[in-house]
């Protein structure tokens, strides 16, 4: 069970019908919170197993339901206690049944529970992350609740009889309904629960339990999930994301005191009805949609962890197949996610590798190609990750921490490079506390990211990286000349992301949020603008898929340098057709180079853009401007033809969930205006203060048949950078529009020091 995936959207479509369960048709890991918390004095477990409502949720037709779609092999005596009308005997013999049943493995097993819990109670980390786990709990004890599923605090207050179908008055965030509905706060619950044995956490689980399934009645037709004026809003990857948390917590408290029969047998009704609503409705998610992902895995899930339900092989066939189809459909074949974005990437990741392990728990282990897919695909991810372990904000990212999820993994997949991190109260469930065991020398967040290389490529994609080094003050460049990605991806062709001495320096502007409240922002952040690219007339460019969108024209690495560059075709529609180009170089060190060329056969305004991480900077000097927070930071040195000028304004950047993970930051502008533009600026990153010396001229300019040469220097040391100018011809244009893929070429290049590498990579995703 993966944790704190974002809120996601997704469209969806029409296919073919689906076998029925029944004539009736029915009608969710958890947030990293700093939040910690004073040990709680165990309770007794004194709770009531009698139905929490005047007219009892759980009715004899919801008995009769499961019963009709059960081959337990407690079959037959269930039927003899509802014949007779025992009703409470029927609810004993199956929970019964599920606490000694042998035939299913969960991700722990519930006797796993008292070792698991002195593990955690013998460690000083693990005890302040489970009070901090408690605490949470009391807030939701207090219907205190996450406004998102990242949220670091619980702060939406709900009354004391919860509506679970409609927006409280309490948030304005249009979000916070299906947050509320995925249920992962059943993980607080459940784990403050068996941490103390108090009686009020398990009250609380199966109070909401009871008053969810009394409020989300059954759909009269499944497939009407799709319409906004439906309640219950049976939203299709709300119901995934909510299984699969249900799932965690009753593995969580099946076999305590707490637990009663009643509230076992509805779980277990309400479970099938949510398995069938999957498997029926016909208005399902595109493949590429990382909601495709959610739905696929927890029908896949439900099938493999309930074989008793009638349908259950079926339900496990069918997710399977369509789980491995959205693989093949989500991730480029070089293991970069469809929507261009790191935190989907690590959400479907994270999916996937949940089912990985349940099915091998359970006997049914991955084939090896799958397996060598997960592999690229959880690679990938490690590649893109800031030096520091966070997640780069590329379109729809927060920059949440990434390199605790590789504990697991590298555990689990035997690859020692991938980084080991002090054990979570999740892992330590989910491992065993054998595997938790060689954890616990870890660094709690990991430093470095060992065997990464200086170079990346990702030709699918069209992502392309070069940083100095593995340690976590390494300074990263990655480039984006690839699809636009989707639903969640932004309109950021030929933008790149710089991070530098353990914090970005020049920024993505992040996800924002997808509530009505932040549509204004959310659409001027996405926009072209806003992202460290070239813009023409503040306008943004237009959406492609399509890898020839960008064709990369240049990847060239030598021991004095990296080089690339890409030519786009996305502002073809406006007037005078305008085409762009983006050349940088880094010098492995530092230096950047970023050079941009535009042109048209009309007039218009390019704009090259760089999002400062932070709004402590020094005024213009000549036009260049730096970053001045003493502790990494970034000077911008603009190479200005004439005509061109430079502007700068405050910006929201959004590195978390809104309003306090969003911050401000300084948008600094270079601008021209003419049929052709070129537009160059030198950045340089430091540390600790120790201001450089910089300054950067043309030498020579480019021409169409001779590279031009940016002489650059850095505290009395010298650079001259080749760049050639590219072809920025219509005709060029409408070729690159009929080229099936993009075309890696060598472009000449030269540095100060360092001999050349004639090694072009292309295909597959490499690294150095």
């Amino acid at each position: 069970m993966t944790s704190g995936r974002e809120q996601q959207s997704g469209r969806a479509v029409g296919v073919g019908a689906i076998e029925a369960l029944e004539g009736r048709c029915l009608m969710s890991v958890s947030a990293p919170v700093t939040t910690s918390g004073a040990p709680v004095v165990a309770q007794p477990a004194t709770v009531r197993a009698t139905p929490m409502a005047g007219t009892p949720t759980l009715t004899v037709a919801d008995r009769q339901e499961l019963l009709a779609n059960w081959v337990g092999s407690n079959a037959a005596t269930l039927q003899s206690y509802l014949t007779s009308g025992n009703t409470a005997a029927f609810d004993a013999e199956l929970l019964n049944y599920m606490k000694t049943r042998t035939n299913r493995h969960y991700l722990f097993d519930p006797a796993d529970a008292p070792g698991i819990i002195n593990f955690i109670n013998a460690d000083g980390g693990l005890v302040n992350q489970k009070n901090g786990k408690i605490g949470r709990a009391n807030n939701i004890v207090s219907h205190l609740f996450p406004e998102l599923v990242n949220s670091s605090t619980y702060t939406v207050q709900l009354p004391a009889s919860i509506n679970w179908l409609n927006q409280p008055a309490t948030t304005t965030n249009t979000e916070f309904r299906y947050t509320l509905n995925r249920h992962f706060f059943w993980n607080d619950l459940a784990m403050a629960y068996r941490f103390t044995g108090s009686a009020t956490y398990i009250n609380e689980l199966r109070s909401q339990l009871d008053s969810w399934s009394r409020q989300y009645t059954r759909l009269a037709n499944p497939d009407d999930w799709i319409k906004d004026t439906v309640r219950p809003k049976w939203d299709l990857f709300t119901t995934a994301e909510r299984t699969k948390n249900w799932l965690y917590a009753y593995h969580m408290v099946l076999g305590t005191a707490g637990w009663d029969a009643y509230s076992n047998t509805m779980f277990l009704h309400r479970m099938l009805v949510q398995g069938d609503f999957m498997n029926r409705t016909t208005k399902l998610y595109e493949l590429t949609s990382n909601k495709a992902v959610g739905h696929w895995t927890a029908l896949t899930t439900v099938g493999l962890m309930f074989p008793e339900f009638k349908n259950a092989a079926a339900w496990q066939a069918k997710g399977t197949t369509q789980m491995f189809n959205a693989m093949g459909a989500q991730f480029r074949p070089d293991g970069v996610h469809y929507e261009q974005s790191p935190g989907y990437h690590g959400g479907a990741m994270g999916g996937f590798f949940d089912v990985y392990r349940l099915s091998a728990e359970n006997g049914q282990p991955w084939g090896d190609k799958a397996v060598r897919r997960l592999r690229g695909i959880i690679e990938a991810f490690y590649q893109l990750l800031s030096p520091d372990g966070t997640q780069a904000a590329l379109s729809d990212t927060y920059r949440s921490t990434g390199s605790t999820f590789f504990s697991r993994a590298s555990l689990l997949l035997g690859d020692s490079r991938w980084p080991k991190s002090r054990p979570r109260l999740d892992d330590v469930w989910q491992l065993g506390t054998a595997l938790a065991a060689q954890l616990t020398s870890a660094p709690t967040t990991p430093t470095s990211l060992p065997g990464r290389g200086s170079t990346a490529y990702f030709g699918d994609s069209g992502y392309y990286i070069s940083r100095t080094g593995d340690d976590s003050d390494a300074r990263q460049l990655i480039f984006d000349a690839g699809p636009k990605g989707g639903d969640h991806g932004h309109f950021d062709l030929l933008n790149f992301e710089l991070y530098g001495y353990g914090k970005p320096l020049i920024s993505d502007p992040g996800l924002l949020s997808y509530s009505a409240s932040y549509a204004a922002q959310r659409a001027e952040i996405i926009s072209t603008p806003a992202h460290n690219t070239i813009s023409i007339d503040g306008l943004s460019h237009a959406a492609s898929e399509l890898s020839k969108s960008a064709k990369l024209t240049m990847w060239v690495r030598r021991n004095g340098g990296t080089q690339m560059a890409a030519t786009h075709y996305a502002y073809t529609g406006f007037k005078g057709s305008p085409v762009v180009a983006r050349a940088i170089f880094h010098n492995r060190g530092d230096m950047f180079v970023i050079t941009d060329w535009g042109s048209a056969s009309s007039t218009h305004t390019y704009t090259q853009t760089f999002n400062l991480s932070t709004s402590n900077t020094t005024k213009f000097s000549g036009g260049q401007i730096r970053t001045a927070t003493g502790t990494g930071d970034v000077m911008l040195v603009p190479v200005l033809l004439p005509g061109q000028t430079v502007s700068a304004k405050y910006a929201t950047l959004s590195n978390g969930a809104p309003p306090s993970g969003s911050a401000q930051g300084l948008r600094f502008t270079v601008s021209g205006a003419g049929k052709s533009a070129l537009l160059t600026t030198v950045a340089v990153t430091f540390d600790n203060g120790a201001v450089p010396t910089v300054s950067a001229s043309w030498f020579r300019m480019p021409t169409a048949t001779k590279s031009g040469i940016v002489r650059v220097t850095v505290n009395g040391v010298t650079t001259d950078v080749f760049m050639a100018q590219p072809d920025l011809a219509i005709a060029a244009a409408r070729a690159a529009a009929r080229a099936a893929e993009p075309m890696v070429a060598r472009l000449p290049m030269t540095v100060a020091a360092g001999a050349f590498s004639k090694k072009v990579v292309e295909g597959a995703a490499v690294w150095d």
